[in-house]
């Protein structure tokens, strides 16, 4: 299994997360993704992560790249382009305390 990570567009913005973690005094910004659960496609985890973390959904995927060896450790980290997202179902956000504040960075070109 490996991570997938996703490049959301919201409004023509590219939304980054901001997220705390327990031991950091500083906020890490970053693209929200995660691992892939055992029975999902890469594809599948950017859509679930892409939920979970910041509410988003999109219809208009694009896989972008791939990298082997992330963090010098051999595991596949695949990122996706969401364009046009838009608030997705409330139900699933933050289902596993994951949700994270956005962060609009620049226009996407």
């Amino acid at each position: 299994m490996g991570n997938v990570q996703v490049l959301p567009v919201l409004d023509g913005k590219i939304i980054l997360c901001e997220e705390e973690q327990s031991g950091h005094d500083h906020v890490f910004i970053g693209l929200p993704g995660g691992r892939v659960e055992r029975g999902e496609d890469e594809l599948e985890a950017a859509k679930r992560e892409l939920l979970e973390e910041t509410g988003l959904e999109s219809d208009d995927w694009e896989f972008w790249f791939a990298s082997e060896g992330f963090w010098h450790v051999d595991i596949r980290r695949a990122t996706y382009i969401a364009r046009n997202c838009y608030t997705g179902r409330t139900d699933h956000v933050g289902s596993r305390s994951e949700f994270l504040r956005r962060h609009v960075t620049h226009q996407a070109p």
